[in-house]
């Protein structure tokens, strides 16, 4: 059965665990700046999350720079942070890609649009040692190749793909995220193992009977094992939903999952489901882990390279 759908990535506090590394920065700028400035240790997970905003110019802000030090902050970052503070991926990131890679041959995509430069994305994931994981991706865009703007960025990188918001997951780690992704009309999946927000928390809240104003209910997962199993059970949702009856409105972007709209004749029965959920486990999760389920045995093939484009179509 062919799974048209993609999973796009947030990069920072997602994949890449950078939250201290960029304190770290605004600590070094503090000190060559003489700002003057009080901020946490990089080990404090809390104080750093306080500081965390994107792009970095809202970052350095939030940590109290001003001025002209923030222009002078930026081009510093954006001239030398990936070799100043290399940044690695946060376990498990490398063998969850490996895991949706597998998925490849039944239609899924994945791609990375991040309020980051897209050189230093690279950055991040050339310091795996493993295949290159870059070659996961169609593309890979940031603030310096693509529009500033995340919402604008998302709503390209569909265009890119060829797909409706509907088909497409984007995995976040901030509550900007989450609405940027739903603003869209896209699914969303918050990355709760240790990114710049807490997204189980703000997840219970969207969920509770208050809610959270503009946010729809959203699941957040603890660990980036849980990603592909729930990235590909909200696509396979979407394809069993009538494309008349879903709704292009940005401003509803939930109103399929709120059961608004009807299924065609042709939707999937749930003996297909079943059937095709069978086959997903069986012919690429079950191989994956060893008696114990912990070692992670399949190979990237790095010989397969997606074309990387440089800038989104308008």
């Amino acid at each position: 059965m062919a799974l048209e759908g993609a999973v796009i990535f947030d990069a920072d506090g997602t994949l890449a665990d950078s939250l201290p590394p960029h304190v770290a920065f605004c600590r070094m700028m503090n000190e060559e700046l003489k700002a003057g400035l009080l901020l946490p240790e990089t080990s404090d997970l809390d104080g750093c999350r306080a500081l965390a905003a994107a792009p970095m110019d809202n970052f350095l802000r939030r940590a109290g720079f001003a001025g002209s030090d923030v222009d002078t902050a930026v081009q510093r970052y954006e001239r030398s942070f990936a070799e100043e503070f290399p940044v690695g991926l946060f376990d498990g990131v490398p063998a969850m890609l490996r895991m949706l890679v597998q998925a490849r041959d039944q239609g899924l995509r994945m791609a990375v649009v991040s309020s980051n430069t897209s050189k230093n994305v690279r950055a991040c994931l050339a310091q795996h040692s493993g295949p290159p994981l870059a070659s996961c991706f169609e593309f890979i865009w940031g603030i310096d190749n693509a529009a500033r703007s995340k919402a604008e960025s998302l709503a390209h990188a569909a265009a890119e793909m060829g797909l409706t918001p509907q088909q497409i997951v984007y995995v976040g780690d901030t509550e900007k995220d989450a609405r940027c992704a739903q603003a869209c009309g896209m699914h969303f999946i918050g990355a709760d193992w240790g990114g710049f927000e807490d997204m189980g928390r703000l997840a219970s809240a969207a969920a509770s009977a208050e809610g959270v104003e503009g946010l729809a209910p959203y699941t957040a997962v603890q660990s980036p094992s849980a990603v592909p199993a729930e990235a590909l059970r909200l696509i396979q949702s979407s394809a069993k939903i009538s494309p008349k009856n879903l709704s292009c409105d940005p401003r509803s972007p939930r109103s399929v999952e709120q059961g608004h709209a009807k299924p065609q004749s042709d939707a999937l029965s749930p003996y297909d489901a079943a059937g095709w959920w069978s086959f997903l486990w069986f012919s690429w999760m079950t191989p994956l882990y060893d008696k114990k389920g912990e070692d992670l045995k399949l190979e990237l093939d790095a010989e397969v390279a997606f074309a990387d484009w440089s800038t989104p179509r308008r």
